[in-house]
């Protein structure tokens, strides 16, 4: 088995590259809704199609 790669290395090494951790950020909205009970949309929202763009 090869050894994995690190992603922050590997996106270190590459020109121009940014490496963004969401975490911290859906945890925070997930806390400051249930904090201050924001309802959810009615309709279910809308889903968002994410596509990959290069840097």
């Amino acid at each position: 088995m090869k050894e994995q790669l690190d992603l922050f290395a590997w996106a270190d090494s590459r020109p121009k590259a940014q490496v963004i951790d969401l975490l911290p950020a859906l945890c925070r909205k997930a806390a400051f809704e249930v904090i201050y009970q924001i309802p959810a949309p009615k309709d279910g929202g809308k889903i968002l199609r994410l596509e990959r763009t290069a840097a």
